[in-house]
């Protein structure tokens, strides 16, 4: 459970891991998400591209809502200070599944960051289970 969802790392650059390469893809993060109600909210340099496995909802990108379902491909742009944004699931009794890659080379390079604006609920409620803050 991350700050965003529930992720499944697939492919993570060895740059990061200091892991020995496995693959000549090596440079892309690829990454399964969960999404039961909503996503976390955060903003980085765009550059990501989102394929919708199961499920139906919306994406919020920089306040403007986009809806999808299964077999959607969603990219969010590349920007100057970043995109803002947050993915919904439109049903309560089943998670909205997606698969995301974007380049570390990308992500790197284009001086991208990642700012943290809001907590998946889950992760919020494990945290405050665990701290007595």
């Amino acid at each position: 459970m991350s700050r965003q969802a529930l992720v499944r790392h697939y492919m993570w650059p060895s740059r990061y891991s200091g892991l020995t390469p496995e693959t000549v893809l090596d440079d892309w993060n690829i990454f399964v998400q969960d999404i039961k109600v909503h996503s976390g909210k955060h903003r980085h340099q765009g550059g990501l591209v989102i394929y919708i496995l199961e499920g139906e909802g919306w994406s919020e990108v920089d306040g403007e809502r986009h809806d999808w379902e299964a077999g959607d491909l969603l990219l969010l742009p590349l920007k100057p200070g970043g995109v803002e944004h947050k993915h919904y699931n439109r049903y309560e009794d089943k998670p909205a599944k997606w698969i995301a890659f974007i380049s570390g080379a990308l992500f790197e390079w284009g001086a991208s960051e990642m700012v943290q604006l809001e907590n998946h609920p889950d992760f919020k409620a494990k945290n405050n289970a665990r701290s007595p803050r």
